[in-house]
């Protein structure tokens, strides 16, 4: 292809259930080999190396990993009730996270955990799960409302909305458990927090 800088040839086979992928990334203007990786599984994870092969690729050239085994999170509805689910990048992988039989909203994710608000015990709190679905908790904050719930990239603090007074402002608290802090003090109304890459700021929105 006229323009292109690398080229990226895949050869598979297939032997009983299992599928090998061997692919090669080439350089078209040095004409060299610049990466060469081989993939096994079974029959059914084709697509996850699919999936696998194009975040190496990725992260060949950019240094960082790509988005294609990564979830997406979001909440599905029946009758009253609201659950956490997920599903793969491409929309295959349908898989619920909670079955709180109550209101479960704003699913945040990072480092392979994920934060959430849940009505389970009829007030808003901050509650936390693996990836998976699993090690489900709540997180106490001291604090009402504890809504739109925000992860650092280490999953190791949550900013939200919490309410004092009914003043709601910015919190922070620990995953892992321990005392909020409460980072805003206006009498405007603070929500919807979003960490920076660095965990060092948060945006949010104020009236």
């Amino acid at each position: 292809i006229t323009g292109a800088e690398a080229l990226v040839d895949t050869r598979g086979e297939v032997a009983g259930d299992k599928v090998s992928i061997e692919a090669r990334v080439w350089d078209l203007k040095a004409r060299k080999l610049i990466m060469g990786r081989r993939y096994t599984g079974g029959a059914s994870y084709v697509e996850r190396i699919a999936h696998t092969l194009a975040n190496d690729i990725v992260k060949y050239f950019t240094g960082k990993p790509g988005v294609f085994l990564s979830s997406i999170l979001f909440v599905t509805q029946e009758g009253s009730n609201k659950e956490i689910s997920a599903m793969d990048f491409d929309g295959r992988g349908v898989r619920q996270l909670t079955s709180h039989k109550s209101i479960a909203i704003s699913p945040t994710g990072a480092n392979g955990k994920i934060a959430y608000t849940s009505y389970v015990r009829l007030f808003p709190l901050l509650w936390t799960m693996e990836g998976d679905g699993g090690n489900k908790r709540e997180v106490p904050t001291g604090v009402d409302l504890n809504a739109s719930p925000s992860l650092t990239a280490d999953a190791a603090q949550i900013a939200f909305a919490g309410s004092s007074r009914g003043n709601t402002d910015i919190y922070t608290v620990p995953v892992a458990g321990g005392t909020a802090r409460r980072l805003t003090s206006s009498r405007a109304l603070e929500a919807s927090p979003a960490w920076s890459p660095t965990g060092r700021q948060i945006l949010y929105t104020s009236d």
